[in-house]
């Protein structure tokens, strides 16, 4: 039996919203479609400060789906005093757009950016929105250029990773097969999308095993009140009892304690 659940919100109070497959292509062909509208096609670099919701995945497929770059950095980059990795990478890449939640824009008040609600916004007035249908999303030249995450490494200033749609596929593959990951799946995105082991466990891998990705909406404000959301993340775990769970090391050890 096909899985339709794509996509689950859980709500500071419990509840849920639920986005199907057919919501999740119809919500990125919008970004897609506004995208275009603004000049942005391939090879063109996108800076993304994305938290985890559903929203961030609808952006980061409506780029991929133009052939555009998504460069994801992580939102706790925006929070650092004078920002300086995150003005390092926008000087280093020179992207043709940035893109956040409107919850996360206070924090780029002299940066030019879009925030994903209003690209939605731009995509809706469109008369012929972007189509996207994400089983062929892989069906592309396997060297192309796909996504481009800054990691610093070891030493020295952060670095553009340049990882191709060939890489991405390998490792998507590579991590269903260890795991047996289905679509009768429940994976929890919460680590940061600037990192790409989390994009290949949860964006990536989804659209591939197509599993339910959960989210939470305390996610949404976890700059603001980063202990609501640990307070919070047994009841989460609880709630979304995952079948396969991404985590570092501190995390383990949290949980251990619990």
């Amino acid at each position: 039996m096909k899985n339709d659940l794509a996509l689950v919100l859980i709500e500071k109070n419990g509840q849920k919203i639920n986005h199907s497959w057919q919501y999740y292509e119809k919500r990125a062909g919008r970004a897609a479609g506004a995208l275009r509208h603004l000049g942005i096609g391939r090879g063109d670099f996108v800076v993304v400060a994305a938290p985890n919701t559903p929203d961030s995945f609808f952006v980061l497929l409506g780029i991929i789906a133009v052939g555009a770059v998504p460069i994801p950095v992580s939102i706790f980059m925006l929070k650092e005093p004078g920002q300086k990795e995150l003005r390092y990478i926008l000087g280093d890449c020179k992207p043709k757009l940035i893109l956040t939640s409107s919850l996360l824009s206070i924090y780029l008040k002299d940066i030019d950016h879009i925030t994903f609600e209003g690209l939605f916004l731009r995509g809706s007035y469109l008369k012929e929105p972007a189509e996207i249908k994400i089983n062929e999303l892989f069906k592309t030249d396997p060297n192309s250029l796909f996504i481009m995450p800054y990691t610093s490494g070891t030493t020295g200033a952060s670095k553009g990773v340049m990882l191709s749609a060939g890489n991405i596929l390998d490792r998507v593959r590579a991590a269903i097969k260890e795991f047996e990951l289905t679509q009768k799946d429940r994976v929890f995105s919460y680590m940061p999308l600037g990192h790409i082991a989390e994009l290949i466990a949860t964006f990536f891998g989804q659209l591939v095993a197509k599993y339910t990705v959960y989210f939470s909406e305390y996610s949404k404000d976890i700059l603001e009140d980063q202990e609501a959301f640990r307070a919070a993340f047994p009841n989460i775990l609880r709630e979304v009892r995952p079948t396969a769970f991404l985590a570092v090391p501190k995390v383990w050890s949290n949980i251990r304690k619990e």
